[in-house]
């Protein structure tokens, strides 16, 4: 098996430290806080290896019924090949196995891949917060509710069917 999804463990911090250094020099985060993040009963956890490469991690708080998706990250070589669609079904498919009813994020306004795979899975925009990112660039606020919702849950099932042969390659 080429792929291999799994919750990453404390042990997995530096990796995942080290992916976000690669997408957001310099980091956001070092490898201690991604470890206590890991540690955290309320953290979800989705990652993607290719072999021994994290290519995809993607992460949540799941606090009274609501997922807040805290970060997702793909490796830049990985990237528009559908590895952060996946990862971010997972989230949310894990959540939703959870008992989540919805979701919220912050994405920053010129991010348009990430928009556009948000928007995709039912995320609207309910909010801006101005110059959140690094002083400088606005952060939209997106909400998906009624995750519980069986007509939400089919139309995710079918998208995660189309990625599971993908991932046995």
């Amino acid at each position: 098996m080429r792929y291999r999804l799994a919750s990453p463990s404390p042990e997995h911090a530096q990796e995942i430290s080290s992916l976000e250094a690669l997408l957001y020099p310099p980091p956001l985060r070092g490898a201690d806080s991604w470890r206590l993040d890991l540690e955290r009963p309320y953290s979800n956890y989705c990652a993607l290896w290719e072999g021994e490469r994290l290519i995809a991690c993607a992460s949540s708080w799941n606090l009274l019924q609501e997922l807040e998706v805290t970060q997702v990250l793909v490796h830049p070589r990985y990237q528009g090949q559908g590895w952060g669609k996946f990862i971010f079904a997972k989230l949310l498919e894990s959540g939703i196995q959870g008992g989540v009813e919805r979701a919220t994020l912050e994405v920053r306004r010129d991010n348009e891949p990430a928009l556009k795979v948000y928007r995709r899975f039912g995320f609207t925009q309910v909010g801006i917060r101005p110059k959140y990112y690094q002083g400088r660039y606005d952060a939209l606020l997106m909400v998906c509710e009624d995750l519980q919702d069986p007509a939400y849950r089919q139309n995710l099932e079918h998208f995660l069917e189309e990625y599971a042969e993908r991932i046995s390659k």
